[in-house]
């Protein structure tokens, strides 16, 4: 959308990016000529969009250091719980200090 902001009303385009003093640059090429006002704002409008792109990425990157989930000391009972159970029944002896397969 920006895109055809920047065809038909650049400066819109570029104060829509965030940008205040490039879009008064822009106002000022678009009122010297058209065609040099279009140029601007679809670099502007560019720069923006590789930049939303880049910050996704580094955010995307950062999360992945990040456990996807939480739990608490319930969960990881009942996961122990859970565990113990498969292998009781898989004939692995367990006790306190070591696991024993049974013959």
């Amino acid at each position: 959308m920006r895109y055809f902001f920047a065809i038909i009303l650049p400066p819109i385009a570029v104060w829509s990016t965030g940008r205040f003093f490039a879009g008064l640059l822009n106002l000022f090429l678009t009122f010297c000529g058209w065609l040099p006002g279009i140029v601007h704002a679809l670099f502007v409008v560019n720069r923006y969009y590789a930049d939303t792109r880049q910050k996704e990425m580094i955010n995307t990157i950062r999360g992945m250091n990040q456990p996807n989930f939480q739990y608490d000391l319930r969960d990881a009972k009942k996961i122990r719980k859970q565990l113990t159970e498969d292998m009781r029944s898989e004939g692995v002896a367990l006790s306190k200090n070591e696991m024993q397969v049974k013959p």
